[in-house]
């Protein structure tokens, strides 16, 4: 039993190493350095559900569920969790730390942003905006800088954790650790006309 962390969340695991999560999370695994889950594995295999999105996640006040993992968690002291769950192989695991990490950075105050980061002088710069804005776009023009984040961000204490998720960004990988937050930019395509509301 392994303890590793993803988007700012550290997990213990029974049953688990990082080494069975899947080749995208591992990219993605940091040291531990905010909220502590441990996570009880239910006996035998979970149940994958083929009529649903394999990227939808669902969750409301202690519970996550994805196509083929569901836990059940709750509070266990201060930036401590504790979770139940039960997951289907071969990505159950890797489905289950990332719904997991969204619901708790949440229940620390933080949130989990649709957006690309790069590094800039030390700082990450959120790249934010729906799918096909042109965020990896953005991202590949900066040059000199290292990609910390292709799809989803961890914000917590004005902090960015990386997770796992996105296209391909041409830039090297950063180190994954948590870095301070030194612009939130909303990217466009140009063939969108700017509204005011």
């Amino acid at each position: 039993m392994g303890t590793w962390a993803i988007g700012g969340v550290g997990f213990t695991v029974d049953g688990f190493e990082e080494e069975d999560l899947s080749e995208e999370h591992r990219r993605f695994v940091a040291p531990v350095d905010r909220a502590l889950l441990r996570v009880r594995v239910a006996p035998g295999p979970g149940e994958r559900s083929e009529s649903r999105d394999p990227r939808r996640i669902e969750g409301g006040e202690g519970w996550v569920r994805t196509v083929d993992a569901h836990a059940r968690w709750r509070r266990a002291g201060a930036a401590a969790f504790e979770a139940d769950a039960t997951l289907a192989p071969p990505h159950g695991l890797s489905h289950l730390t990332t719904a997991l990490t969204a619901s708790l950075v949440e229940a620390e105050g933080g949130l989990v942003l649709h957006a690309a980061a790069v590094i800039v002088d030390g700082r990450a710069a959120l790249l934010i905006g729906p799918s096909g804005a042109g965020k990896t776009s953005a991202a590949n023009l900066c040059e000199g800088c290292r990609w910390l984040a292709r799809d989803r961000v961890a914000v917590l204490d004005d902090r960015a954790w990386a997770m796992p998720g996105g296209d391909e960004i041409a830039l090297p990988q950063a180190p994954n650790v948590p870095t301070p937050v030194g612009a939130i930019l909303r990217v466009r395509r140009a063939d969108q006309a700017a509204e005011i509301r």
